[in-house]
């Protein structure tokens, strides 16, 4: 099965941009749009939602797209979306690269984000920590709106082998190669 519309999603910590990251180089061919850089516009200030459905409306109304974003994004596009990699790790790994992610990006502006959205612990800390108390309730609403809008092919990742194989198959779906989707998770 070929696959040209996908979201990457998953709770903060998961692992969404460098799945991102990683897919963008095996397959140059693509541009992954960050749905953080439609939403924020500079010092973490969202942009109204009016303007991001405009602009998400747009880009789901394409014939080809991956985006990649936290659970909020599922309404946006979940109803377009022929392929979706859901990242859920545990939530200790999470916590990890919650914590590690300020000082990794101290001061500089990620690379899934517009200009002007520095990382400074303090302030990461506590949206980390919040987002990790919210964790089962995430999962909930995920697993919901996936239930009510099941695309064609869920890669639902739990592990860094679940991930390898997302991103090998998906780079040969998006790819046009046929794939074999991946067994449902125990």
């Amino acid at each position: 099965m070929a696959i040209s519309r996908v979201i990457i999603t998953g709770a903060n910590g998961a692992g969404k941009s460098w799945f991102a990251g990683t897919l963008a180089a095996r397959r140059q061919d693509i541009k992954i749009i960050s749905y953080d850089a439609v939403r924020l516009t500079q010092n973490w200030v969202k942009r109204p939602d009016e303007a991001v459905a405009q602009t998400m409306s747009d880009i789901t109304g394409r014939d080809h797209w991956v985006v990649e974003g936290g659970p909020s994004l599922l309404y946006h596009a979940l109803d377009r979306a022929q392929g979706v990699v859901w990242l859920d790790p545990y939530p200790w790994t999470r916590a990890g690269r919650l914590a590690r992610r300020p000082w990794l990006n101290l001061g500089r502006t990620r690379s899934e984000l517009p200009d002007g959205n520095v990382d400074w612990p303090i302030q990461q800390y506590r949206f980390a920590l919040r987002s990790l108390a919210k964790g089962r309730q995430m999962r909930a609403a995920i697993t919901a709106d996936l239930r009510r809008t099941p695309p064609q092919v869920l890669w639902h990742c739990r592990s860094p082998n679940d991930v390898e194989v997302a991103l090998e198959t998906l780079a040969k779906a998006i790819d046009g190669r046929e794939i074999t989707p991946p067994a449902p998770a125990p």
